[in-house]
């Protein structure tokens, strides 16, 4: 500040020309940008964020399971919500887990068959091959 003010630049001048130059060169990137998306993207963030921290901070004291889970990173290291992590992974991030029972893998085997079809999910609806979106 004292280097302007010696050489005569008022701060507010130089505050000024600073603010137009750095927004003449963020200008061509933001211009790429669709405001929609960005705005789309920022909710999906909270969105994210908010439903991992619930998660891992429920409410019944007896669900100590995820209480340490490092939610924030859930959100930030991985490219989406489908990205799949194994066991090892989930438990270095602090969440509790173990393999299913036998019991439960064999109601999947079950349903799997009539799972076939469903090739995409709108939300959380399934979308079967052949029905319009």
């Amino acid at each position: 500040m004292e280097l302007l003010m010696a050489r005569g630049v008022e701060p507010e001048k130089a505050l000024e020309t600073a603010s137009r130059l750095a927004a003449g060169l963020v200008r061509p990137v933001l211009e790429k940008i669709d405001p929609y998306d960005l705005g789309a993207f920022s909710l999906d963030n909270r969105l994210a964020v908010t439903y991992c921290k619930e998660i891992s901070r429920p409410e019944d004291k007896a669900k100590k399971t995820q209480r340490k889970a490092a939610y924030q990173s859930i959100v930030e290291y991985y490219p989406s919500h489908e990205f799949s992590i194994d066991l090892a992974e989930a438990e270095s991030l602090g969440i509790k887990v173990s393999e299913p029972p036998f019991e439960l893998d064999e109601l999947f085997d079950q349903l799997r068959p009539k799972l076939a079809g469903i090739t995409t999910y709108v939300g959380l609806v399934p979308q079967a091959e052949g029905q319009p979106s």
